[in-house]
């Protein structure tokens, strides 16, 4: 049998295969389901799209500033371009490209017939150009959760640039606050520059201004900063912070949070312990504790509790 017969054979048996295949769906029929098709494309692709561009608008080379008035008229611009590329574009033109019911690269690319009257070179070139649509597809694939993460953080940086700037409080200079802890563990989320802060009540009457600071950096953004107080001083803790910048840490006193803990004791939770009524005792007793915010003199509404129980 020769090469050219071969192909003819080859070729026959392609039309009786198109002659069995099922007829295509007419346009009318199929176009009910091209909304859902198109919450697809718009989910899946183009819905990452406005990300991007809320990017550049607000934290660009040319940024504008963040108000109710350009963030409703830049969604508007958004919204405005996604209805007329999602009704014009995909709707009616691009969802109407179709072998026969089916989409996507290669199905176009079979509309070609490379294998019909074509040259090795050009045959070649059609599936290579075939590939090439693929692996597109395979990178957009990839790489498009990636970057939608990583814009959804550089949003929360635009809209919170001083969230990573917290202040915990901490009685053993040594250790990580539960505070902390606690926090990371629930909320996943890091400050961007933490300090690890202790006040220590020296035996004396009065601490020296001088003598009153003693700050260690940690590496990446963490600080262990000491304030020593005598017994007749009360603590100001926003003012200290202040003096800091002349030890290097430069903290802005109004984006600052203040994270303190909050231990709630639980009467008779261990076997081995005092008696129940000398701990419902203790527990009483602690309830008359001054409150950390008005003790260290910290604002209100810069101050986070931050609460977890303990058995006694």
């Amino acid at each position: 049998m020769s090469a050219e017969s071969g192909r003819k054979q080859g070729r026959n048996a392609q039309k009786e295969v198109l002659k069995r295949a099922p007829p295509a769906a007419p346009h009318s029929q199929s176009m009910a389901v091209h909304p859902v098709a198109v919450l697809g494309v718009v989910y899946g692709d183009i819905g990452t799209s406005p990300i991007y561009a809320l990017r550049e608008c607000f934290a660009g080379k040319n940024p504008i500033l963040v108000t109710t008035d350009n963030v409703l008229g830049v969604l508007s611009i958004i919204f405005r371009t996604l209805i007329l590329v999602i009704s014009l574009k995909y709707m009616v033109y691009v969802l109407r490209a179709d072998n026969r019911g089916e989409g996507g690269t290669f199905a176009l690319l079979a509309l070609l017939r490379p294998d019909r009257d074509q040259q090795r070179l050009s045959r070649r070139a059609l599936i290579l150009l075939g590939l090439l649509g693929a692996s597109m597809l395979y990178g957009g694939v990839m790489i498009t959760p990636a970057i939608s993460v990583l814009s959804a953080v550089e949003g929360l940086q635009m809209a919170a640039p001083h969230l990573h700037a917290a202040v915990f409080f901490t009685g053993r200079s040594e250790q990580t606050p539960p505070s902390l802890q606690q926090l990371v563990e629930r909320t996943h989320v890091l400050y961007k520059r933490v300090v690890l802060l202790t006040v220590a009540i020296e035996p004396v009457p009065r601490i020296n201004a001088d003598e009153r600071i003693e700050m260690k950096g940690l590496g990446e953004g963490f600080y262990r900063l000491v304030l020593r107080y005598g017994f007749m001083q009360g603590p100001n803790i926003p003012s200290e912070l202040d003096a800091c910048a002349k030890l290097g840490l430069k903290l802005d006193l109004d984006k600052i949070h203040y994270i303190v803990g909050h231990v709630t004791l639980l009467a008779g939770r261990k076997l081995r312990g005092m008696a129940l009524w000398r701990d419902r005792l203790f527990v009483l007793l602690t309830r008359n504790t001054q409150d950390a915010t008005a003790f260290y003199q910290l604002p209100v509404a810069q101050t986070l509790t931050v609460g977890m129980q303990v058995g006694i």
